[in-house]
Parts: structure tokens; sequence; C-alpha cells
């Protein structure tokens, strides 16, 4: 995606960040917590985006419900739209380099290349779940966030084996005392980030609470990470070392140090803090080096849920748990 060909991005970058930036007591740059945001595009309306384009950014933030209002899969976050330091062409095709020919069609994009998530829905919901490469996805399986029962009930039969986002699942791991270690970007475009969160939430429920839930399984949210790598934020580290040294040493992990790199070079350090543990800068010395950021024990800052974070499903008065979004 080569960002400079879209007018708005920019101006939209610095909307975002002007109400985001600075929610974790420091304006430099990085949302940390993109769920505390209350970003609302309608007010880059109409002098920045059309109100389509607002209603279309509004509706990536929103959860896929059933039919019954249950959430099955909650929104993006809210900071991916803030992209910052990208390259050029990060992905092949993009919605705003390829628009949909035919958005209410069965093949929205026509015979011209679709975006990647496109193409992962194919994959994945229409030949490992309905076996079916001709189902007609844009259509048939939901409408306006709204999932139909009956499909969502075939596709956990046919994928449920594969889906490791009930928690249950790994109580004979934790109980032969294993130890896991999780890591999610909160920029995931491909992955919402807050399913992650979910799933971490859920497990602690099934064990007895974050406190104790830390003992075996540690989450660590990383800002600015895309899907799996990449992005403005620090965004290299060594998980591996981490886990060698909880299993091998006893060492929980309370922090991992994250690298960012431009051209090769370091150009940023800082921590990653178990979930829901935030960075926090200690006011003094360089601001890009880690030794200048802590993480506090015991804190639930990233447990605070702004108007972008209930937007996405993660209010826990209205989303129920694991039990609420399975068949």
């Amino acid at each position: 995606m080569d960002i400079s060909l879209h007018p708005f991005f920019w101006p939209l970058i610095a909307a975002i960040k002007k109400q985001c930036d600075g929610l974790d007591g420091l304006a430099d740059g990085l949302i940390q917590d993109p769920a505390r945001c209350s970003f609302n595009p309608n007010v880059l309306v109409p002098s920045i985006l059309t109100q389509r384009q607002a209603d279309a950014l509004k509706a990536t933030i929103e959860p896929v419900r059933d039919e019954t209002g249950r959430f099955i899969y909650p929104g993006s976050s809210v900071s991916n739209f803030a992209q910052a330091g990208l390259p050029a062409k990060a992905t092949p095709v993009n919605e705003l380099d390829t628009p949909p020919v035919d958005p209410a069609g069965s093949q929205p994009w026509g015979s011209a290349d679709a975006p990647p998530n496109w193409h992962l829905a194919v994959g994945i919901i229409s030949l490992l779940g309905f076996y079916d490469p001709a189902i007609d996805l844009n259509n048939a399986v939901e409408t306006d966030g709204v999932v139909k029962s009956a499909m969502r009930k075939l596709l956990y039969s046919r994928l449920g084996p594969d889906i490791p986002g009930d928690p249950s699942k790994l109580a004979p791991f934790l109980a032969k005392g294993g130890k896991l270690l999780i890591y999610h970007g909160y920029d995931d475009f491909i992955i919402s980030p807050y399913r992650t969160i979910w799933f971490y939430e859920d497990l602690a429920k099934e064990t007895g609470g974050l406190d104790k839930l830390h003992s075996q399984a540690r989450l660590f949210m990383v800002p600015g990470m895309l899907h799996c790598h990449d992005g403005p934020g620090p965004n290299t580290f060594d998980t591996l070392s981490a886990l060698e040294n909880w299993v091998e040493k006893g060492l929980a992990p309370d922090a991992i140090v994250a690298f960012h790199t431009t051209g090769h070079v370091v150009d940023r350090t800082m921590p990653l803090c178990k979930f829901p543990e935030e960075a926090r800068y200690k006011g003094a010395g360089e601001v890009n080096d880690s030794a200048n950021w802590s993480c506090p024990q015991n804190d639930r800052s990233l447990l605070d849920v702004g108007q972008n974070g209930v937007q996405a499903g993660l209010s826990a008065s209205v989303r129920g748990g694991i039990q609420g979004r399975l068949p």
C-alpha cells in the first residue's frame, strides 16, 4: 500500500493520534492501548472523509454478532488505521488501492486481485468450512455484521476441532504444569488483537482469575505491531529465551524488551508488560530507551476500556465469555 496515494490518510493518522496517543500519560507517537481510545470518524466529515467512508471505518471497529446479538468476533483496533512509518507497498493489494467493482456481489473484486483478507476468508470459510468455493460469502453468511445462526453452527461443526479459541482445551496442558507465552500486535490487520484478549480473559475465568493464571500463562500485547511482525512500534523480541528461563529456571517473565529498527538500526526499545500491565515512562531520560520505562506490578491499565474498546466488543457486560459465542 502506497499511503501517499490517499489524501485522507495522514489527516486520519493525525486525528487518531491526537485523541489516543497521550492516554498512557506520554505523547510519544505510539498508541499503547487502542481499546482506551474514543475516536469518532464522524469528526472528519466532511473535511477529510465522506460520511460513507466514516461509516465504513466505524463498521470495522464493530464486532460480528449472531442473530441473538451475541458477539462472535471482535472488531478491529482503531490504531491500525494510523500506520505511520509503514513502507510503501506494505501489502500487494489493499482496499484503498483496488476498491471493489461490485461491493454487494459474490465476488466484489471481480477478476481483479482482491485484498489478502478476502483471500483468507475464501480459503478458510469457503473451502475448509463450507467445502464450496462457489458460496456467496458476501451475502450468504452474514448481513451487516450479523452471522446467520445456521451458518455459524455449520462452520463451528467443521472448523471446531482446529479452533483454539476454547480455553477449556488447555486444561490438560495446564494440569501438567505447562507454561504458555502468548503475544499479539495491537495493530494486527489480519486477526483482531481483541480476539486474543477475549481468549486470555476467558482462560482466566476457567482457571481462577488473572493472578492465578499468571503462574502458568502470560499474555504480552505489542503496541504498534502488525500481523506477527513489522509496524511503527517495537516489534522484535525474544520469547524463546523468556520461555526457557520460565520453564528451566522458574523465572517468570514480567517484561520482555522489544526493539524497533529502521534501516537495520535500532531506534527504539521498550518493555512489553504482561497483560494487563501497561508500560510506564519513568519521567526522565530518553523516551526511546527501554531503561527509562517500567512495568508496574499489579497494574490493571489494559483492562480499561474506552468508547472504541466498547464498540469493538471488549465490554464484559455485553460479551458474556466463550459460552456466549460457541454453538
